[in-house]
């Protein structure tokens, strides 16, 4: 279909990136134990006793196994020594690993920003619904979601084929769906609090943190079309982190 002159397209290709994962935290898994019970091992006894010139000599080997020599008129008897107590031998609990938490984001893939005819005009349009994902099960945690752009450009991105930074804004608004225990606080709540994405912006961040949470917010771009833009499809790439 062929488009009027001085048409420009603008198509937002989505970057995803995050950090945060925690390390397995150790489980108590099933016990694990061996018992080793039963009798002492036999226990030999060896007496001596003298009287003057005479000597006695008593070994005992096993349980009610006595034997005795008398070099005199002097006898010595020794008793067999009773069986030691039973042993019980218990090995620590194995560790099992849980799987890790995560936290993580997601957003539209392509999207279509829309289309204008006349050089220095706006558009504006919606990115879609961006969700941060908190598995990670923290006590007291916090997490923050940034937002950057790159330059939508056409053709061999020269001065005429490219759209700067500087001319894309952004806005979060409030949180559209929530769970879990945290304090949200959007990036920035309307129109009026649009920042240019000429450097990364915090679109959203939650303080507070405790056990799993989820965020979700539609953001709005603004793009300003140069006045020196040639028409074409321009792409680029608005990028979402959370960390």
């Amino acid at each position: 279909m062929s488009r009027p002159a001085g048409w420009v397209g603008l198509v937002a290709g989505v970057v995803l990136t995050a950090t945060g994962l925690l390390p397995a935290r150790a489980g108590a898994g099933p016990s694990r134990a061996s018992l080793a019970t039963g009798p002492a091992a036999p226990t030999t006894t060896m007496a001596t006793t003298s009287s003057g010139p005479t000597t006695t000599t008593t070994a005992t080997t096993g349980p009610g196994s006595t034997t005795t020599t008398t070099e005199a008129a002097s006898t010595t008897i020794a008793r067999s020594a009773p069986a030691g107590p039973s042993r019980t031998t218990t090995s620590a609990p194995s560790p099992v690993p849980d799987p890790p938490g995560v936290l993580s984001i997601s957003a539209p893939g392509l999207t279509n920003l829309g289309a204008t005819g006349t050089r220095g005009r706006v558009v504006s349009a919606r990115l879609g619904t961006v969700t941060v994902t908190d598995t990670r099960g923290v006590v007291d945690g916090a997490w923050t979601a940034r937002v950057s752009a790159t330059p939508f450009t056409t053709g061999a991105s020269s001065a005429g084929e490219r759209v700067a930074p500087s001319s894309i804004l952004y806005w979060s608004g409030p949180a559209t769906a929530r769970s879990g225990i945290a304090r949200l606080v959007c990036g920035q709540r309307g129109p009026s609090d649009a920042v240019r994405l000429t450097s990364t912006r915090v679109a959203f961040s939650a303080t507070q943190v405790t056990g799993r949470n989820r965020a979700s917010w539609v953001p709005t771009v603004v793009i300003r079309v140069p006045q020196a833009a040639v028409a074409g499809r321009y792409r680029g790439a608005i990028i979402h982190s959370v960390a």
